[in-house]
């Protein structure tokens, strides 16, 4: 959103934004695990089962904000001094 109002910046603002999505895909995925586990019944083997409809649950709220970008983005067009 930023590299439009700072086009001599484009490389150094998509290498910080790069960096930031980076470290918050690593941590997500050092805790899912344990987090699955933890949802997991005891008497039962059902991690699987778990792990699936998290990544179902996942892929459905990627969609969703990409329908809201794509929204989003259409409302406001092509002048970008109107994100500011």
């Amino acid at each position: 959103i930023c590299t439009p109002l700072f086009p001599g910046y484009f490389l150094i603002i998509a290498s910080v934004a790069n960096v930031g999505k980076n470290i918050g895909f690593l941590s997500a995925s050092a805790s899912k695990a344990a987090l699955h586990q933890s949802l997991q019944l005891d008497s039962s083997n059902n991690l699987a089962d778990i792990t699936a409809k998290a990544g179902s649950q996942a892929i459905f709220a990627s969609l969703v904000g990409t329908t809201c970008g794509i929204g989003l983005s259409t409302l406001i067009g092509s002048d970008f001094k109107s994100v500011a």
